[in-house]
This record gives structure tokens, C-alpha cells and sequence, in this order.
């Protein structure tokens, strides 16, 4: 056990970046001092993004990615990265980056895993992330450097988790064909998601696709959409503010009524009354 443990810190690095959209302009200033608007990198190192107000994009790779509340974003190393955003409304997300290597193997050569997903808890997430950014009041403490490793490692290892990442030598198990549909999914949770739409992109009719999908991931993909739905609705309502109307425009319901139709019919609770239960559970 202690040599893996070694192995794991061998390579490790970690930074927590605050940045803070001013005004009302296209633009992003971080704690260095560093302008950040549509910004081109390349990055040397992985990166977590955890979206909690507002939408931006990236382009990670050379693809396009929409990131609005409630999502995560996991980019590795080595890819070009874009940055965009319109300026348009508030924008709050929490941004870190870090080395970590596993035996001389980095994370996306261990792990299969989406690069832009709904976290099933958002606030364990940001939790960690607070913390981290407490801890780096004091950089320059040995024991707080210390700490700060081992919940970057916890959010690693959290991110991994919720994503729903595999074992890349297990991969084989999912077909390339229905990772790329659940993918598809994860991504676009934000808005109404047409099963005809999902089975043509993957070149499939719409009954072969749910039956190939359902057999690989042992629901159909209407369930597996409402899991996910339910799962991002339940984190908005206990974690957030937002009214309910709000939230089921950001999960592409067309109102508040068929999102609490559709709510209760799979929690046995209105929104409304699972927020109260929540917070008189505290």
C-alpha cells in the first residue's frame, strides 16, 4: 500500500485559479491578474471546471462544448483548449488544475469517462472545491500543502466517480457506439433530446437504438435521461435558490407544470415540497 501511494504523489502537482467575471463585458480576470476572453491555451496539465451559475463554452480538442449550470467538465492534458464566453448574464464556476500520474499513466489513458457531464452530487463537488480554496490561504504551509493534496485527490477521485468513468481495459465492454449516446446525452441535458435526433447521429433507426441501448445499459435511454434529469433537479433544489420555473427551463422542460408533473411522478414529491423537506432536514 505505501509504495502505490507513492507512485499516485509522484507526479503531483495542484493549483486552484478564482476568476471573477467583471461587469458586464466578455472578459475574465483571475487572482494573477491574467485576462481570460475566448482564450486559446494549450494544456499542459488536467483541468476541472464545476459550472454553478450562468453558461460558457469550450472547445476541448477541437470539439465544442456548451457548459451551463450544474455541469462538470473534466479536460485532460495535452489538448488545445478554447475558452468563450458571451458576456451575457452572471457566470460563477470553479476552475483548478493539476498533475497526477497513477504508475506512470495518466488519467485518461486509466479511464474511460465523458469530458462534459452532470455530476450526480454537485455539492460534494463544490464542497471539495471550497475547501481547496480555503486551504490556499496559506500556501506556503507544509500541512495545508499537504491538504490541499489529498482533496484534490478526493475531487479526482469524486469526478471519476460521478462521471460514471471505467477502466479503459474493460471498455471494450460498453461498444464505442453507445458510449458515444450516453456521451451525447450527458451533453445535452439542457435541452429536449429527441430519440429520433439520438439515433440517427449513430447512424441507427430509433427502435434498434433503444433496444441495443437498453441492452447495454440495462434501461432504455428515456430512463436513463430522466435518472439524470431527476439527478441534476434534485442538487438545483437543495443545494440552490433558483426557482423552480428557472430550473425546469435549464433541464428543457417547456414549463414549471410538466417539470413537477414529471418530478413527482418519479420521487413521489413535488419540487416544491422536496426542497422544504430538504432544508427542514437540516
Amino acid at each position: 500500500m505505501q509504495n502505490g501511494i507513492q507512485r499516485i504523489f509522484s507526479n503531483y502537482s495542484a493549483d486552484i485559479i478564482v476568476a471573477k467575471h467583471i461587469g458586464d463585458e466578455k472578459w475574465w480576470l483571475d487572482e494573477n491578474g491574467k485576462i481570460w476572453w475566448n482564450r486559446k491555451t494549450y494544456f499542459s496539465h488536467n483541468a476541472i471546471y464545476l459550472t454553478k451559475a450562468g453558461c460558457f463554452r469550450l472547445r476541448i480538442g477541437g470539439v465544442w462544448y456548451t457548459v451551463p449550470a450544474g455541469h462538470a467538465v473534466f479536460v485532460p492534458k495535452g489538448l488545445p483548449l478554447e475558452f468563450s464566453f458571451d458576456g451575457k448574464g452572471p457566470l460563477e464556476k470553479y476552475y483548478t488544475h493539476f498533475q497526477l500520474e497513477i504508475d506512470g499513466s495518466g488519467l485518461c489513458e486509466l479511464f474511460k469517462f465523458p469530458l462534459v457531464f452532470v455530476p450526480k452530487d454537485f455539492g460534494q463537488l463544490e464542497a471539495l472545491f471550497l475547501t481547496l480554496i480555503r486551504l490556499r490561504e496559506d500556501p506556503a504551509d507544509p500541512l495545508s500543502q499537504v491538504a490541499q493534496s489529498a482533496v484534490l485527490l478526493s475531487l479526482v477521485s469524486a469526478l471519476l466517480s460521478q462521471s460514471g468513468a471505467r477502466p479503459n481495459e474493460k471498455s471494450a465492454e460498453i461498444p464505442e457506439d453507445m458510449q458515444q449516446a450516453a456521451e451525447m446525452i450527458d451533453m445535452n441535458l439542457a435541452k429536449p433530446i429527441q430519440m429520433q435526433t439520438l439515433a440517427k447521429s449513430i447512424g441507427y433507426s430509433t427502435a434498434y437504438f433503444t433496444k441495443k441501448f437498453k441492452a447495454v445499459f440495462g434501461r432504455t435511454p428515456t430512463d436513463y435521461i430522466a435518472e439524470k434529469k431527476i439527478a441534476l433537479a434534485k442538487d438545483a433544489l437543495k443545494s440552490t435558490d433558483r426557482t423552480i420555473s428557472d430550473i425546469a427551463c435549464s433541464l428543457g422542460f417547456a414549463d414549471a407544470s410538466y417539470f413537477s408533473t414529471f418530478f413527482k411522478a418519479r420521487t413521489g414529491l413535488s419540487p416544491a415540497f422536496y426542497r422544504k423537506d430538504t432544508f427542514a432536514s437540516k
